[in-house]
């Protein structure tokens, strides 16, 4: 099977002004380059999260907060993974694990962190089902469907 590649003009884009090439991905053309596209896109996310309330920033949501003791966010994980690989026993573990929480719980960076990323949509779908019953018209032919659906008095 062979795969048609898609086209390339030289178009002037009509967000930056400049003279380049321009992938044709539809059958109408385009006047708008990759990289203005993706601008486009990047703000129009940001600004439909900002209007939800959940994000705010330079990249449209908040850096997670960082401890003085590590530079980096892998490095935190890193030393709690270290900590849990070690614990071979159950209960240890356990109590490794509500100690993380606490620490969770307790600290008000990294609360309003979660709350911050958190979305409040509900996640589960609404059911658009009918649920209507309707008469069992299997074994009928036409002239007993107009009379009246199958009605006990049909082979009278």
């Amino acid at each position: 099977m062979t795969r048609i590649s898609p086209r390339v003009e030289i178009r002037t884009c009509i967000k930056c002004g400049e003279t380049k090439e321009i992938i044709q991905r539809y059958k109408h053309t385009t006047n708008i380059c990759l990289q203005c596209s993706n601008e486009q896109a990047k703000l129009y996310a940001r600004n439909a999260a900002l209007k939800q309330g959940r994000r705010i920033g330079a990249n449209g949501r908040l850096p997670y907060p960082l401890e003085s003791e590590w530079k980096h966010l892998p490095d935190k994980f890193r030393a709690i993974a270290k900590k849990m690989k070690k614990i071979i026993n159950r209960e240890k573990w356990i109590e490794q694990i509500r100690i993380n929480l606490e620490y969770t719980l307790s600290n008000k960076d990294i609360m309003d962190w979660i709350q911050s990323h958190k979305d409040d949509d509900n996640l589960s779908k609404p059911k658009n089902r009918i649920e209507q019953d309707y008469p069992d018209t299997r074994y009928m032919d036409w002239d007993e469907y107009e009379r009246g659906l199958g009605e006990e008095d049909v082979d009278s």
